[in-house]
């Protein structure tokens, strides 16, 4: 997760954009953010299907206050309206439909006694319980929160939140919050965080009139260029046949490069004015181009979509994502490829709001 929040916030840097987000005055509603819309689109067509749910585990190996850190979470709750959403549809639309309170239940579960072996299925049952819950965006809540007792001083934080509500950098500021809240609390003190300076629902009501804004313009022009040609499909060479389009089926593979190897791609990256991550992308794009015949090579990433004074402190989905196209025609050396990818990259971070 930290290495995933890194990556976010390098990318998120790459301009900072002076224009802020206005505050509404409206209250109680919203319309539903583009990812918002989409994802409730995605929910509402696979509703059996926990596909869209985020779930976080912390392990805390000190003695602590339940009460406290429930206390300390509905906090959060009150800080954040996102939090207290549930979407509804008027005139065909999705909408955010904001409750005034919530109270996020810290349910509680004690495996301290059990057998080492039923202890680890019975833990193994409830996270998996918890991964695999079915929200319901027009009721909710859209969050919970539980926790696992599992040695005298060892306890297992479950948070688990439908994507609507939550991306990766949130999941950081919830974390740091948590910890801000349950030590001032734990200390008798008030909350020692700044009231937020927008809500979720005023970044929503920006994006939806974003055509209004200059410089969303020339993002649109960008984008334009770079995706106006038809794309033409990127084949694989694969001995496996491939799923249908419809396959939700995805893999994940972690991959741990040697200290040396770590060492030597940061210094190279750095010769060329780039970061870790461009030259791991010129990297897989380097070997992506040995599969295929097309040199236009395009490869899609995350980016935090934060540069809005303010966002950086949000919770809710703001992440987006931007395709990285670069031609390796040319047979390029190493260092021409992670020069045409950095280029891409830091035109892409500067118009990753669309």
């Amino acid at each position: 997760m930290a290495q995933h929040l890194e990556m976010l916030f390098d990318c998120g840097q790459a301009r900072r954009l002076s224009s802020a987000i206005p505050r509404s005055t409206q209250e109680g509603w919203a319309p539903a953010s583009i990812a918002q819309e989409r994802l409730c689109a995605l929910q509402h067509a696979l509703p059996d299907i926990p596909f869209l749910n985020i779930l976080y585990a912390l392990r805390l190996t000190s003695s602590f206050d339940v009460a406290v850190l429930e206390r300390s979470i509905n906090e959060i709750v009150r800080r954040h309206e996102i939090l207290r959403t549930t979407f509804d549809v008027e005139e065909g639309r999705h909408v955010q439909v904001i409750a005034p309170q919530l109270t996020v239940p810290l349910r509680f579960e004690d495996l301290h006694g059990l057998p080492e072996s039923k202890m680890e299925t019975a833990g193994h049952r409830l996270i998996q319980e918890e991964a695999l819950h079915s929200f319901d965006l027009a009721r909710g809540p859209l969050m919970r929160a539980r926790l696992l007792r599992l040695a005298e001083r060892e306890h297992l934080l479950l948070i688990s939140l439908h994507q609507s509500i939550c991306d990766g950098w949130s999941l950081g500021v919830l974390v740091e919050e948590l910890t801000a809240l349950y030590d001032a609390f734990s200390a008798g003190q008030q909350t020692p965080l700044a009231p937020l300076p927008i809500q979720y629902t005023d970044f929503a009501r920006w994006q939806r009139q974003w055509r209004s804004y200059p410089e969303i313009g020339a993002q649109l022009a960008y984008w334009r260029e770079q995706l106006h040609d038809p794309l033409p499909e990127i084949k694989l060479a694969s001995a496996r046949p491939r799923g249908t389009i419809d396959d939700l089926r995805t893999a994940r593979r972690e991959v741990t490069l040697p200290p040396r190897l770590s060492e030597a791609l940061k210094r190279f990256s750095q010769e060329e004015g780039g970061t870790l991550f461009m030259a791991l992308i010129a990297a897989f794009k380097t070997l992506l181009h040995l599969y295929v015949t097309e040199e236009d090579v395009r490869v899609a990433t995350l980016v935090a979509n934060r540069n809005r004074p303010g966002s950086e402190h949000l919770i809710g989905p703001l992440v987006n994502t931007v395709i990285l196209r670069t031609n390796l025609g040319g047979d390029p050396s190493p260092r021409e490829v992670m020069r045409r990818v950095r280029a891409t990259a830091l035109a892409a971070f500067a118009h990753q709001e669309l």
